[in-house]
């Protein structure tokens, strides 16, 4: 009989515009591999919505779930995968201008 763990992602949690505030700070559009396009979007039902995370099937050494990021190119539709938990350890270190506390 396998147990299930429940485990809880939510610090994961990543909105839209911290996504975007990652990806122009931290990584360039890049091109397509398939197309060359440099036209990529993240899969979003609306802008005021958290990211949709996927989950990869693998799991880290806390036997979390392994979730990414995914963009997908405008023009083909090819994926790109970026790790969310590398997405949420930067934001966390580069706190945008109006995040930033003067809690003493």
């Amino acid at each position: 009989m396998s147990s299930s763990k429940i485990v809880d992602d939510s610090y994961l949690d990543i909105s839209f515009k911290e996504a975007v505030r990652f990806f122009k700070k931290q990584s360039s559009p890049g091109e397509c591999p398939m197309c060359k396009s440099v036209s990529w979007s993240i899969p979003m039902a609306t802008e005021d919505a958290s990211v949709s995370l996927s989950d990869t099937g693998m799991r880290d050494l806390n036997g979390s779930p392994v979730l990414e990021l995914k963009m997908q190119c405008k023009v083909c539709g090819f994926l790109r995968a970026h790790r969310a938990s590398f997405i949420r350890d930067w934001l966390d270190s580069n706190p945008a201008p109006n995040e930033v506390s003067d809690d003493v």
